[in-house]
């Protein structure tokens, strides 16, 4: 009953903290979290301590200890053992995972998902769906099949994915047929939407196409870029304070535009609701009353354990 009507509004969160991902799940499930630093975190739900509803929780450290400047980008629970995530990093590189290479024995410490440079970092890990969108902080775009992407082990570093020359990816999402546009927001809080099906499908390790049109006056970069549907409710986060956008909200541009002002405030994040909040299974059944005539009498029950 108590996972039925959980929402953030009856959870208690650090300020400017929301929740990133809801499941339904059992004792028998594993999570995984992954991280910035090329990094997965494997959690037996069993081990995550039991806490109150309105209580604030437990932090990840308390059960894998992890770095200072390590994030947590994503996470799922390790159903489907013969599907797949795909990898992106923001130098340009992408590989995908096998869900059965990540189960493990040992889970106190960070395990590698991907080998990265230095510098290089992991931008999302999405489950692998029919074609991957790839955005640049200089906003190019490339769409491609997944098929062009290599299954290949969690310790190796992948190949690549864009040509990114002198740019870095911002954005790196999965899209099927029922995917119907890109969210687009720029460095000066401009944003709109753009049709999936006025993108430009081509090859992987492409420079791309723009998915604005680049103005003297401004340097317009790509913020942030996510795919999203109509129904599609926003999480904007600005100065700590979170507040939701609609998706009608959000203009539907040409490829040539660089969006409408969203806010004269500080953005700190923008993602999608429906990322953010995620259950298992698709929805949650209600408590249907038994029916007093349905129930079983003392001499059924005893006849039921007749051998």
């Amino acid at each position: 009953k108590s996972f039925a009507t959980l929402t953030s509004d009856n959870l208690t969160l650090k300020p400017g903290d929301y929740i990133r991902n809801i499941y339904d799940v059992t004792t028998l499930d594993k999570l995984v979290l992954f991280t910035n630093l090329g990094n997965y975190l494997y959690i037996p739900v069993h081990v995550i301590p039991e806490t109150k509803l309105k209580e604030l929780g437990k932090h990840v450290s308390n059960i894998v200890i992890i770095s200072q400047d390590e994030k947590v980008l994503d996470s799922i629970i390790l159903d489907n053992k013969n599907s797949d995530v795909t990898v992106t990093t923001k130098m340009g590189m992408i590989k995908r995972v096998k869900l059965k290479d990540l189960e493990v024995t040992r889970y106190t410490k960070p395990l590698t998902l991907i080998k990265l440079k230095d510098t290089d970092e992991v931008v999302s890990v999405k489950r692998t769906l029919d074609k991957v969108v790839l955005v640049t902080e200089n906003g190019y775009y490339l769409v491609y099949d997944v098929n062009e992407i290599s299954i290949i082990g969690p310790k190796a570093a992948g190949v690549k994915a864009m040509n990114v020359k002198d740019d870095i990816i911002v954005c790196a999402d999965q899209i099927d047929e029922n995917t119907e546009y890109i969210n687009v927001l720029t460095n000066f809080n401009t944003i709109k939407r753009v049709k999936v099906n006025e993108l430009t499908i081509l090859t992987r390790g492409k420079k791309g196409n723009m998915i604005f049109k680049k103005v003297k006056t401004k340097d317009y970069k790509v913020f942030t870029a996510y795919v999203s549907n109509s129904k599609t409710i926003n999480i904007m986060k600005c100065d700590s304070e979170i507040t939701e956008i609609k998706n009608s909200d959000i203009p539907i541009m040409d490829l040539s535009s660089v969006g409408s002002s969203l806010t004269k405030k500080k953005l700190e994040e923008l993602k999608p609701k429906n990322d953010v909040f995620t259950l298992k299974e698709t929805e949650v059944k209600e408590e249907k009353p038994i029916d007093a005539q349905a129930q079983l009498s003392f001499d059924d029950f005893i006849n039921d354990f007749k051998i």
